[in-house]
């Protein structure tokens, strides 16, 4: 396959330009104007520092209650602008000494070129740094050349309105993920597509790279000259304790079979994964992979499923179930509204009908208050209903997965968190048994979105890789077919 060509050298240059400054001139915050400020790179944001004089006080101390106005800073021929409130006071020491100067220290979340029309509709790079290289070779993928040099992995992502390029990419030793639109588009919607791209890779790569982005925009598709620059601090990355996906058996069965206690376990597991594994597990689909971005930019629900998914898995175990029946009841509902399917009621229809009317006149009739009689009504109209196992296991037979018995004990048993309970037994460990019930709940999600994405393949069966810390005898393998 041809490598896909990238010049990165206008964005590179506008990044690099922005963390290389030292020195800025502000605009429009009296008390910051008409002296050198320094502007410096932290972790995840920028940082003012510059001195004031005593007399200056009042206007600093306005300035820590309330920033609502915007302000530029310029560096030689370029010009920033800092939105409202996407700056704060962080240090300000105060000093009662006349003569003496106060060291004032201002964060900035957020920064973008004067040159660029946020209301404007353009191609857009949006550039999040990470700390490692990410495994792309789980996925159908393409080479790149940066800047004439084979230097990364790239993914296609097909929308109706749009395509998108999503790779990586090595400069100056640090990596770089990038989403960028191949039709011009916002700025909102760049930002709702990485977030989507992003959050597809964090549900297989098990973190969620978020932090900080530098978004660069340009008129024309191949980026030569970008009209300007947008950066914004982010929340924290996200990562998660168990992942779903992979295409290196030898990363879960050899960890299983370690804990075997049957002669030769490690060798003879090499063995079966040399004859039957090794070329089995095949890479996610260029359409899988588009399907889950699409599915996440379309719903937010099981957008936001998947971001609870990621977040809770590091929670207290006491705590890990409930959070992830949260998730699981999120996603069930989304699929039952997208499919507009709905449980068989308990009672036939017509039975339902005849027995209501009797029910209803009993509440009619009574001496009861107007509020009581009304309470009563609604609670008989909404009586037969689909029991909740239905509700919760019919989005399954929407995506074409067969629940095995354990599968649905654990469903039977989301009921019990829901409420604030345990699903304990006298005679069972409580790690282990809220430990394998965390496990269950998250595959049974994963099983569901990766479903609703046209996924057939095998994912990680991560009851057998922590088998040890759950305490389940059971015949399945460290890989399930779905």
């Amino acid at each position: 396959m041809a490598l896909i060509d990238k010049n990165l050298s206008g964005t590179l240059k506008l990044i690099d330009s922005l963390l290389k400054m030292k020195i800025v001139k502000i605009k429009g915050i009296k008390f910051m104007e008409n002296r050198d400020v320094s502007i410096s790179k932290l972790s995840k944001n920028f940082t003012l520092k510059f001195d004031t004089q005593i007399n200056e006080y009042e206007e600093v101390e306005s300035y820590l209650y309330n920033n609502s106005l915007d302000y530029t800073f310029s560096h030689r021929n370029r010009s920033f602008i800092i939105p409202a409130k996407m700056s704060n006071i962080t240090s300000y020491k105060e000093s009662l000494v006349n003569d003496s100067n106060s060291l004032v220290e201002i964060n900035l979340n957020s920064i973008y070129s004067s040159e660029l029309n946020l209301d404007k509709n353009f191609f857009f790079r949006y550039i999040v740094p990470i700390d490692n290289k990410e495994n792309f070779y789980d996925f159908d993928h393409c080479s790149i050349k940066i800047n004439g040099k084979q230097n990364g992995e790239l993914i296609k992502i097909a929308f109706e309105n749009n395509k998108v390029h999503f790779y990586q990419f090595q400069h100056n030793k640090k990596y770089y993920l990038v989403t960028e639109s191949l039709v011009k588009c916002s700025l909102k919607e760049i930002e709702n597509l990485a977030h989507s791209a992003l959050l597809t890779l964090g549900f297989f790569s098990g973190k969620f790279h978020l932090n900080e982005t530098f978004i660069v925009a340009s008129n024309r598709d191949n980026f030569n000259s970008p009209v300007g620059l947008y950066y914004k601090s982010l929340r924290e990355s996200i990562s998660g304790q168990y992942n779903i996906f992979t295409t290196n058996a030898y990363s879960v069965l050899i960890p299983i079979s370690k804990k075997m206690k049957a002669k030769n376990a490690e060798n003879r597991m090499m063995n079966i994964i040399e004859q039957k594994w090794k070329f089995r597990i095949q890479r996610i689909k260029e359409d899988v992979f588009s399907n889950m971005v699409n599915l996440y930019y379309q719903n937010e629900s099981f957008s936001r499923a998947a971001l609870l998914l990621l977040s809770n898995s590091k929670l207290g175990l006491e705590l890990q179930s409930g959070a992830f029946c949260i998730s699981f009841e999120t996603i069930c509902n989304s699929i039952s509204k997208k499919y507009n399917s709905v449980g068989p009621k308990m009672i036939e229809t017509l039975q339902w009908e005849s027995l209501k009317k009797d029910l209803l006149a009993v509440f009619n009739n009574s001496k009861l208050t107007k509020e009581a009689k009304q309470f009563g009504i609604n609670k008989i109209n909404n009586l037969n209903q689909p029991t909740n196992k239905d509700k919760l296991t019919l989005p399954f037979k929407e995506v074409g997965y067969k629940l095995n018995l354990s599968e649905i004990k654990v469903i039977n048993d989301r009921n019990l968190f829901l409420h604030g309970n345990l699903n304990v037994k006298d005679s069972e460990n409580e790690i282990d048994k809220l430990f394998y019930t965390s496990i269950m709940l998250h595959r049974l999600c994963c099983t569901l979105i990766l479903k609703m994405c046209a996924f057939d393949g095998h994912i990680i069966n991560n009851i057998i890789l922590y088998s040890p810390n759950t305490n389940v005898d059971t015949n399945e393998w460290g890989f399930k077919k779905i």
